[in-house]
């Protein structure tokens, strides 16, 4: 099952900007259980839990069977002044002076703002507002261009990023505002009173923090903390008493390094120090803004970018590592894979996700820790011996290969299940059993996004996995989108189409490929993979009207299909659907995927006229294959293509245009000639 919810406005930096809130009934009517059983409950922590599993096992209300797509939506919404990065956080029950008590929604912005808000939508005005700028006094958010980021991670301005987070037994909100102050920059530690807004502890205090280090930027060997160079974008860590606050860099302009500070939460005085690369440079901890992940024994885990390592050679630098500290900030353990070098060098940060912390495990590694960076691989790491640097192999549980498009998100957890979803890609279930992770997804949603996934659930039952996708058509940002799976549903499955011309193919490993149509997609469908024992297996961006071809080679075997880009609004109404999406018309390719639906090479029909300005399609039935590989197909523009492995055209031959000639297959004798149809008629091609 999956309802989704289409709004003009945004909640947090999942929703992304439009700088206005969503506050739908997912996040009004949720319950989540506190962090710490004392005054105030809700949700109060980025990703709900310190595990970062982003599950909440309390709600009640949310049922699969009322979130549908017809009887959920949204229920209000609330004008904020910028774009909200920060997950808004919820408190149940909070006494707000002279107003009454209220559930309430509290929101930053990169405006440097702060919003208390009804969660119930009967106040229609903020509870509370605090701004942290004044423009009269030379004080603004710091202007992206400012930073020097080419392109800005942020829409204009940059003033509270990290999701904060709340102490329910003092009622305080932590969270870090960046300023500009008469030209110098400035990152200031606030606590608020979550009733009032106001100041606690004599806050707030301005960040400082200097470490001893031959690295980039350093004065006489002493490198400082510079606001102008480091951008506070995970969210923040309430762990026994002491808030724990992450920096990296703004799109890796030097000089920059990886920071976490320690600051008491009653005093707000500092009380720990690290940097991730004193004498080198980078190594920027922002885990695509997730907070720190920590353990039951009370071990934080972080996980850095790209950036000088030199750890395994005697040195006092950790890129690309993922790491285990003590409450006071030393390392105790760490992994770092052993191409660190290769993946610095291509901007391929491992530390561009959290660390998700599951449960103890049956197997031979009860302690685990699951991340994921932007190479793609999916890490399974042993909590109590991390592995370390290998130059061999990597000394972790095990390595899965995830995303071809690596990972900019943090996954979820349920019930032995961990939700992944690569940039622009799939949002895939894995199965956890025994403390490994299945090779390829059980389950992928019929739409690809990119997206950090959370769970809400009754216990085990009622599991609803919850997205937010940004769609994107001509690279203009569209309406935001709210998915909501059915966690434990065949997300691949769909229906075939009464009209559809493809034909089930049985491949040489006993799977079975099927196009299925859905309006996800602006019609063009999935090609649907299943074992022989009828389990999904994966599926690939088109399919429901062509049929595929296969060619073994090389122990494998490839997948030849006819990739159609059709304008959705051919065959269906954007009007009254609203799902469904019109796209521009074309490219029209012959693709070649892997085993595993990975594309290898695509062929492009370029062929134009007044009537086919995008290229004429290859429509429908299957093209033919040789033993050599070269593909044999026809095209709506009359011709038969012929196609070597790699995408290369070899030659065509045209027989007459109709719209027939590209409905009908094509085969290839044991003669060596081709067979083909093409308006009534037969041709048979050859020497």
């Amino acid at each position: 099952m999956e309802a989704r919810c289409k709004e003009r406005t945004a909640l947090s930096r999942v929703f992304h900007s439009f700088c206005k809130l969503l506050l739908a009934v997912c996040f009004c009517t949720l319950s989540v259980c506190a962090i710490h059983a004392q005054n105030y409950s809700g949700m109060l922590t980025w990703h709900n839990d310190l595990a970062r599993t982003g599950q909440n096992l309390q709600e009640t209300l949310l049922t699969l069977a009322n979130v549908n797509s017809k009887t959920f939506g949204k229920l209000f919404s609330y004008a904020v002044d910028g774009q909200i990065f920060g997950q808004p956080l919820y408190v149940s029950n909070v006494a707000i002076a002279g107003k009454g008590t209220y559930n309430v929604i509290y929101v930053t912005t990169e405006n440097d703002s702060v919003y208390a808000f009804d969660a119930d939508g009967v106040n229609t005005s903020a509870l509370w507002y605090d701004s942290f700028i004044d423009a009269s006094k030379g004080i603004t958010p710091i202007p992206c261009a400012d930073t020097g980021a080419d392109p800005c991670p942020f829409a204009t301005v940059i003033g509270i990023t990290g999701t904060p987070v709340i102490d329910p037994g003092s009622g305080t909100m932590y969270l870090i505002a960046a300023t500009k102050e008469n030209g110098t920059y400035v990152n200031r530690l606030h606590a608020l009173d979550i009733t009032t807004g106001g100041e606690k502890f004599g806050g707030p205090v301005t960040i400082a923090a200097s470490v001893n280090g031959t690295g980039a930027g350093n004065k006489h060997g002493v490198v400082n903390f510079d606001a102008h160079h480091e951008s506070q974008r995970p969210g923040l860590l309430l762990l026994n008493g002491t808030v724990y606050i992450g920096w990296a860099s703004y799109g890796d302009v030097a000089p920059f390094h990886g920071w976490v500070l320690g600051y008491d939460a009653a005093s707000l005085t500092q009380t720990a120090v690290y940097n991730s690369t004193p004498n080198g440079s980078d190594g920027g901890i922002w885990q695509s803004g997730a907070a720190p992940a920590v353990d039951a024994a009370g071990s934080i885990y972080l996980i850095t970018g790209n950036g000088t390592f030199d750890i395994s050679k005697g040195g006092t630098d950790w890129g690309d590592s993922f790491l285990r500290f003590d409450a006071g900030l030393a390392v105790q353990d760490y992994f770092t894979p052993n191409d660190q070098a290769k993946l610095s060098k291509n901007d391929l940060d491992l530390g561009s996700g959290a660390g998700l912390i599951v449960p103890t495990q049956a197997g031979e590694f009860p302690n685990e820790i699951i991340t994921a960076g932007k190479q793609g691989l999916i890490y399974v790491v042993n909590r109590l011996n991390m592995g370390k640097f290998n130059t061999q192999k990597n000394a972790v549980i095990q390595t899965v290969k995830g995303s071809v498009n690596g990972y900019h998100s943090s996954a979820a957890y349920w019930n032995k299940r961990v939700y992944l979803a690569g940039k622009a890609d799939f949002l895939s279930q894995y199965a956890l059993s025994k403390g490994l992770l299945s090779l390829h997804p059980k389950f992928q949603s019929p739409t690809k996004f990119t997206t950090t996934p959370a769970i809400s659930a009754n216990g085990s039952s009622n599991a609803i996995v919850w997205a937010i996708e940004k769609p994107l058509i001509n690279n203009q940002a569209q309406p935001a989108l709210l998915h909501a799976y059915a966690a434990t549903n065949d997300w691949g499955s769909g229906q075939v189409y009464d009209q559809a011309s493809s034909t089930p193919s049985v491949l040489p490993d006993g799977s079975v490929l099927m196009g299925v149509i859905t309006n996800y997609n602006s019609f063009r469908g999935h090609l649907m993979k299943f074992s022989d024992a009828g389990e999904f297996l994966g599926s690939y961006d088109f399919g429901w009207d062509s049929t595929p071809a296969v060619y073994p080679h090389d122990g494998t075997y490839s997948i030849v299909i006819k990739d159609n880009h059709y304008w959705g609004g051919l065959y269906c109404s954007f009007r009254h659907n609203p799902i469904c999406k019109p796209l521009p018309a074309g490219p029209y390719n012959i693709t070649q995927i892997s085993a595993d639906l990975k594309p290898e090479w695509s062929f492009k029909n370029t062929t134009i006229d007044n009537k086919h300005p995008h290229g004429y399609e290859w429509c429908v039935n299957a093209p033919a294959i040789d033993a050599n590989g070269v593909v044999y197909v026809n095209s709506e523009d009359g011709h038969v293509y012929v196609v070597g492995q790699g995408g290369k055209l070899q030659s065509k031959l045209f027989l007459q245009l109709a719209i027939g000639a590209a409905y009908t297959p094509l085969s290839l004798g044991p003669d060596g000639k081709i067979y083909t149809q093409n308006d009534g008629e037969l041709f048979v091609v050859g020497q």
